[in-house]
């Protein structure tokens, strides 16, 4: 994955490397699984949306320990990180993006613009949460 060193310590603070590389896995495996998930037609109406999401969590929480070779709860510490978990989301919309037929950018580009729009996001997050 070609995202320079600049841009991964820009997007995800001073991590040591073993955590930016499990950022990565876990974007890789959480997009697969959504991505499978949808070319079986598996999207759930709004009322099953949160079963559907703990159950894509779950799977990709089994995926996780058993290619890190930890234990599951280990893995479930690593995802359910809040702030690894908004790396890893953020991670997978820019392969989202970078997956586009139409795109034309670096998956590092993509990533340094998702991390210079994240002062716009959290802006529309408080303005949706505010009341």
């Amino acid at each position: 994955m070609d995202i320079s060193p600049e841009t991964a310590r820009r997007a995800w603070g001073d991590v040591p490397e073993g955590v930016r590389r499990r950022i990565v896995l876990a974007a890789l495996l959480f997009s697969r699984r959504f991505e499978a998930a949808v070319s079986e037609g598996a999207l759930p109406d709004a009322r099953d949306a949160q079963r559907f999401l703990m159950r894509l969590m779950g799977d990709v929480i089994d995926d996780f320990a058993r290619l890190e070779g930890i234990p599951s709860e280990e893995a479930t510490r690593f995802l359910g990180d809040v702030d690894n978990r908004d790396r890893i989301l953020e991670l997978n919309e820019v392969l989202d993006l970078y997956g586009l037929p139409e795109n034309e950018k670096t998956l590092d580009a993509l990533l340094l613009e998702s991390v210079e729009d994240r002062p716009r996001r959290a802006a529309w997050a408080d303005h949706w949460t505010s009341g």
